[in-house]
C-alpha cells in the first residue's frame, strides 16, 4: 500500500500557459524537483502567471521558480507547506514578479535542502525580481 504522501503527487509544470483560480491541496512527493507548481527551466515566459490560487498542506514547497523569468505570482494564498514556500531557485532568475501574496504556516522539510530544515515563506536570491505587498504569518 502507497504511503500518503505517496497517493498525491498532483504537479503543475506551467510552460507559456497562466494558472488561476485554482486550488492545490495536499499536493507533491517528498522529492526534490516535485512541487505543486514548478517553472522549470523554461526561460522567460512574460505572458505567464499564477493568480488567484490556493496551495495548502503541500509535502513539499508550494511554489518554485528555477531558470525562468519574467513569471508574476500574485494574490496567492499559501498554507501549511514543508520546506520553503515560494521558492526563487538559484539566483539566476529575474524579473519576476512575486506580489500580494499571503503565506502562512511554513514547515521544516528533512528530504529537501538542508536550507529547508529552516524554512522561509519567501525565498528569493536574487534581488533582480519584483517582490511587494506579500505577508508572511505563523501561529
Amino acid at each position: 500500500m502507497a504511503k500518503q504522501s505517496e497517493k498525491h503527487s498532483p504537479q503543475l509544470k506551467p510552460t507559456k500557459n497562466p494558472s488561476c483560480h485554482a486550488r492545490f491541496a495536499r499536493c507533491s512527493l517528498r522529492l526534490q524537483g516535485k512541487y505543486p507548481i514548478h517553472f522549470h527551466m523554461v526561460g522567460a515566459l512574460p505572458l505567464s502567471f499564477v493568480k488567484n490560487c490556493t496551495i495548502h498542506h503541500s509535502f513539499n514547497r508550494a511554489l518554485s521558480i528555477h531558470g525562468t523569468n519574467n513569471v508574476t505570482i500574485a494574490n496567492n494564498l499559501v498554507f501549511d507547506t514543508r520546506g520553503h514556500a515560494i521558492f526563487i531557485e538559484d539566483g539566476t532568475e529575474e524579473f519576476n514578479i512575486i506580489k500580494d501574496n499571503a503565506v502562512g504556516l511554513v514547515r521544516p522539510a528533512w528530504s529537501l535542502l538542508q536550507v529547508d530544515q529552516t524554512p522561509a515563506a519567501y525565498w528569493i536570491v536574487n534581488p533582480n525580481n519584483v517582490v511587494e505587498n506579500n505577508i508572511a504569518f505563523g501561529r
